[in-house]
């Protein structure tokens, strides 16, 4: 490792572009002045506490380029939502634009610009009387690769990141959207190869989701460690809902793991429904989804993935399904196969939903060592079951084995049943109890009331329903080493 070599530019709001600007007592005014200036290798730095208005995009073409921040002081912004992580002061210039409400981004790098780093900086703009992202900037458009985006803030912009020229080679991390309003589509929009999303904070997207993988889809990519929330604020803002809190449609291999995704659906699978249409042929493949935390959200897998490893997540899933994963489709003649679904933990505190839904024919899914709390649950009504299948039987299952299910309160309706095994809503002879659930699984699954803490971890654990670990698990939610021979259902060991 060496020291940089390259020129530092210094911009102030109070320089003069006449400026050399090789210090801070001789700093140029326009970031565009700087950029003009700026060699491969340089540093480009704006003073913290000052505001740079733009009239239209920043371009960057350079190599080895630093576009940050220097001095102390300056703008505070405080994380406008509640419960997402502490209140959070950051300290950044601002880049603002003005210009016209044309869709442009307010910085753009060239397919040349490679091994850029964009960090601590403020995007927004002047139109923040509204909430419709209709031509409102993105902050960065980025084509060239190696690209690294990092604790930069962005307010009333359309995307935060938009790689839809698909580049290879993107970090974006500790970046965040603090206002409920600001975000109108996405802190990033994902196409492309070799891409890490680490450590982000969306509070809510006024129109999209926090994060879209889509249309060309992306390969090789990580989303760790976020915390994701999309609000519904029909109340006031009609179009507001509360949209995905993560949406992964298309590409293979994605690994998501360690995220907070609350306040809006989880879509892991293809674009369907009518929205499909123009991307038909869409697929997905190889997805790892653990230690995540899913709250008042599902976890919905949608046909057309390809192998998927959902292992020591944590869903609080009150009134709804945590886990639903839909049956193959006439309408695009596609579904989805080689679906595990192992040690993961569902706390359910109302009457109604499911631990898993399945909609249909999929082929193979493995079913194991899972834990379920329901304690008020009550099958025999609204497709309420501790797993509902759409199906007349259960050949969509490779395996079922080794799962913990709640002793629930069935309505008469279910005759006793607390599974449900029919290929539509609803017919009471679809109900089934553990008994004969277990009879036609070939299954050895169990019904235990079970206490829990606040983050879902057993209080205590009769022994008695520990086993081998699902066959690919080797750790816990909390990252502990599973016994190989010994462990708990669910996501703790």
């Amino acid at each position: 490792i060496t020291g940089a070599v390259g020129r530092r530019w210094f911009v102030a709001a109070d320089g003069n572009d006449a400026h050399d600007g090789t210090s801070e007592l001789r700093a140029l005014r326009t970031p565009r002045r700087a950029l003009e200036l700026a060699r491969d290798g340089d540093f480009i730095l704006l003073r913290r506490g000052d505001r740079f208005d733009l009239p239209d995009t920043l371009h960057v073409h350079q190599r080895d380029l630093v576009l940050g921040a220097y001095g102390p002081g300056g703008a505070r912004f405080m994380m406008e939502q509640a419960g997402v992580g502490a209140s959070t002061a950051v300290d950044r210039p601002i880049l603002r634009f003005h210009g016209a409400r044309d869709g442009s981004p307010i910085l753009r790098t060239h397919p040349r610009a490679m091994d850029v780093v964009i960090e601590d900086l403020v995007f927004d703009t002047i139109y923040s009387q509204d909430t419709d992202k209709r031509r409102i900037a993105q902050a960065i458009k980025a084509e060239g690769g190696n690209l690294t985006v990092r604790r930069c803030v962005f307010l009333n912009v359309e995307d935060g990141l938009n790689s839809n020229a698909r580049p290879v080679g993107l970090l974006m991390q500790q970046c965040i959207a603090p206002l409920t309003t600001g975000l109108r589509g996405y802190l990033a929009w994902v196409e492309g190869t070799d891409h890490v999303y680490l450590g982000n904070t969306v509070v809510n997207s006024t129109r999209e989701a926090p994060l879209r993988i889509s249309f060309t889809g992306a390969e090789r990519v990580l989303i760790a460690g976020n915390h994701f929330s999309n609000l519904d604020r029909t109340s006031v803002d009609r179009l507001d809902t509360s949209k995905n809190a993560l949406t992964v449609h298309s590409g293979r291999h994605v690994y998501i793991t360690g995220n907070i995704l609350e306040a809006g659906p989880v879509a892991i699978g293809p674009l369907g429904e009518r929205d499909g249409f123009r991307q038909p042929n869409q697929q997905l493949q190889w997805v790892v989804f653990e230690d995540n935390l899913v709250r008042a959200s599902t976890l919905r897998i949608t046909h057309g993935l390809a192998g998927a490893m959902i292992r020591n997540n944590r869903f609080w899933a009150t009134d709804r399904a945590a886990i639903n994963v839909e049956g193959y489709s006439r309408q695009y003649q596609r579904g989805s196969r080689d679906i595990a679904i192992v040690h993961n933990t569902a706390y359910n505190q109302g009457t109604r939903g499911t631990f898993l839904r399945v909609g249909g024919k999929v082929e193979r899914i493995r079913l194991e060592n899972n834990l379920f709390i329901a304690p008020g649950l009550s099958p025999g009504s609204h497709s309420t079951a501790v797993v509902y299948v759409g199906g007349s039987d259960l050949g969509s299952f490779q395996r079922i084995d080794g799962n913990l299910w709640p002793e629930c309160r069935p309505q008469p309706f279910a005759r006793g049943g607390v599974f449900y095994v029919w290929p539509s809503w609803s017919d009471a002879r679809g109900y089934l109890p553990l008994p004969v659930w277990n009879e036609r699984a070939g299954a050895d699954d169990r019904q235990a009331t079970v206490r829990l803490d606040s983050s879902l971890r057993p209080v205590e654990l009769n022994p008695a329903v520990k086993r081998k670990p699902a066959y690919g698990v080797t750790h816990d939610a909390g990252g502990g080493w599973r016994d190989p021979a010994f462990t708990s259902p669910g996501a703790w060991d």
